[in-house]
């Protein structure tokens, strides 16, 4: 094959990179690469839409004077022109519908694509069909199929959801190149702890052992700030966080990475700060299972260093005050290279001799064995900040073995290029909900040329100032480059058509992408429940939908509430929540209530979104079953509690 663009991929990332050496064949399909060091290298070939790789990619030694001349790859040469349609089905890491080479992401061998001429959604044997290469390329003739359109579809393989639209293609124009994303459906947690006692669990300090959570106990504390990445080709550093996935540790000290492949991982703790011990492993080797569900729950103990007797330490972050009221807020990115000082003479400058230290790429500083006594600590002005700690300077009085260990440091970003500071994403597609039920599902095409926009003022209308987006062909939309903050997302509805679900609220810490923020659109108009009949009561119920951690159907202590859970009354007792049906959602923590109800017997169910159905199940009551409450007598009712353990 003349004119195939071949090169030696020095790093293993299946790309051509600009320092890598390349070359083109000649007419007769040659190559030749001269003048090499000796070592090892890996013969790749740049997959034009046109060619898919059928053989692996080879990899040599060379040695000093060596010649290798049978170092061959074979290629296919798929068909082209008006009478074809051809891409590359692919593994979407992140899930927002694009092919991103650069960010890791690799096509999908195996997977069988196919034209539905047919029409019914189910391969034929007649139909154009292939199934992807190594590469994850197809390419279907489809020159002897009569004109006009037909849906385009795979045979999404168990444990992946296909992440792009379903698409007519035009047959009897030009060619047609459209590429399927598939992600994962696996979910990686955990909680990253401080593990007082280091016995690598997450759990309280028992003082009496009786295993049960008194007033004067307290429940092992979630660490933030901690990055937890997958090592992808296992060399223990993080090497780029657009490919390897990663994350870090919130204010309860969780996280989670979602969306890897069938494969085998090494998941790592990056770079424990000196103030800790970490009392569990900090790499561990994880099996996703070969395309089936895989929900993986994985903590990590950290154990703080006691100072050795007679003396105290000293940390805490230095961060981003963005709202500038001078405390640390979720979200509120945390500043590395920071330098906090002890001000022993209290001259509001750094001395010679003055005790001082950095803080880590996490923004968490320590000083550690100081002596007890009352401290001023303060931080060294940065350059583009103003200095919001609250309150100003920081006074520390230390007693022997006793750690102050959120002394932290403020900084208002005045000046500071929005540039420098850490960025989030919001991206999602905008669709033809044909059955307006508020998903995205197969066969729903997205909606090019609707504007999306970020309601800053929250009116709820598009005004001058507010930021936009419009859909491209597929209907998806992309606002990058924000700063982390609290965010409400508004399409404009395209003309004649109504929206079916509601505009998301998100807030959003450093580094996160929102990547699934879709509008679905219908030609019929939303069904408005009836206002609830007004209560004539004192009655009430309430209770908290939880976590069931371990699985007895109680809640424990450490078990975390489940937010966003619809709790309704099923009057009817069909098990089902109809228009009618008064209905309240969990907060944040789980917890909901009912109040003024009417003296009577209530059926109480809850009804999990789809995507808490993919990853729970109902442990109390047992599934199925709804908890019966009576209110006689305006009774209060607490503790009518849901239980939900992950599959």
């Amino acid at each position: 094959i003349p004119t195939a663009q071949v090169f030696l991929d020095l790093d293993g990332n299946g790309t051509l990179d600009p320092d890598e050496p390349e070359t083109f064949t000649d007419p007769d399909g040659r190559y030749f690469f001269n003048g090499l060091v000796p070592g090892d290298y890996t013969v790749d070939v740049v997959r034009q839409e046109d060619l898919s790789l059928t053989s692996d990619n080879p990899t040599v030694s060379v040695t000093a004077g060596q010649s290798l001349n049978d170092v061959d790859l074979g290629v296919n040469v798929l068909p082209q022109g008006g009478d074809t349609v051809s891409g590359i089905v692919f593994g979407d890491n992140n899930g927002n519908g694009l092919f991103e080479p650069l960010k890791g992401e690799v096509g999908l061998p195996g997977v069988e694509v196919f034209l539905d001429t047919h029409r019914d959604g189910q391969i034929q044997g007649f139909e154009p069909n292939q199934i992807s290469g190594p590469d994850g390329r197809y390419g279907l003739d489809v020159s002897d199929v009569d004109s006009g359109s037909y849906p385009l579809l795979q045979v999404v393989r168990t444990g992946l959801t296909q992440t792009t639209p379903t698409v007519n293609v035009s047959v009897g124009g030009d060619s047609v190149v459209y590429n399927f994303g598939n992600q994962a459906q696996t979910l990686i947690t955990g909680t990253v702890f401080e593990d007082f006692n280091s016995n690598g669990i997450q759990d309280f300090n028992d003082t009496n052992g009786n295993g049960i959570l008194d007033p004067n106990e307290f429940v092992e504390r979630g660490a933030p700030g901690f990055r937890i990445y997958v090592d992808l080709n296992e060399n223990g550093i993080l090497d780029n966080d657009d490919i390897e996935p990663n994350t870090f540790s919130n204010t309860d000290g969780e996280y989670a990475i979602v969306g890897l492949l069938p494969g085998t991982y090494t998941l790592r703790l990056n770079e424990v700060p000196g103030s800790f011990v970490s009392t569990t492993p900090t790499e561990l080797t994880i099996t996703v299972d070969e395309f089936s569900n895989s929900n993986l729950e994985i903590d990590f103990g950290q154990s703080p260093i006691i100072p050795p007797p007679g003396f105290a330490n000293i940390s805490g972050i230095a961060f981003i005050d963005e709202n500038g009221d001078g405390q640390a807020d979720p979200g509120e990115p945390q500043l590395p290279n920071a330098l906090i000082y002890i001000d022993a003479n209290e001259d509001g400058d750094r001395d010679d001799g003055e005790r001082f230290a950095l803080t880590d790429q996490f923004g968490r500083y320590d000083l550690s064995n100081v002596s007890p006594g009352t401290y001023v600590i303060r931080q060294e002005p940065l350059p583009g900040f103003t200095d919001s700690t609250t309150p100003a300077p920081v006074i520390v009085n230390l007693v022997t073995g006793d750690n102050a260990d959120f002394v932290n440091f403020a900084n208002d970003p005045t000046g500071l290029p929005k540039a420098v500071l850490p960025v989030v994403s919001i991206s999602g597609i905008v669709f033809n909900d044909i059955n307006g039920n508020g998903f995205l599902e197969p066969g729903e095409n997205g909606i090019p040329g609707t504007t999306v926009f970020l309601d800053s003022n929250d009116n709820s209308i598009l005004d001058n100032e507010e930021r936009t987006a419009i859909t491209d062909s597929l209907g998806v939309y992309d606002f990058d480059g924000l700063p982390p903050g609290t965010y409400t997302v508004r399409q404009v509805p395209p003309p004649g058509l109504f929206q079916t679900n509601q505009d998301p609220t998100l807030t959003l810490f450093a580094g996160d992408d929102a990547n699934f923020v879709n509008f679905g659109n219908s030609t019929t108009p939303p069904v408005i429940p009836p206002p609830p009949p007004p209560s004539t009561g004192t009655g009430g119920i309430s209770g908290v939908t939880f976590e069931d951690l371990n699985g007895n159907g109680l809640l424990d202590s450490g078990e975390p509430g489940i937010g966003g859970v619809v709790i309704y009354f099923d009057q009817n007792n069909n098990s089902v929540r109809d228009a009618d049906e008064i209905f309240v959602a969990s907060d944040a923590n789980g917890n909901y209530g009912f109040s003024n109800l009417a003296d009577a017997s209530y059926t109480v169910r809850q009804e999990l979104n789809p995507d808490q159905v993919a990853v729970f199940t109902q442990t109390v009551p047992p599934l199925g079953e709804a908890l019966s409450i009576d209110t006689f007598g305006g009774a209060n009712v607490p503790g009518a509690n849901f239980g939900n353990i992950r599959l």
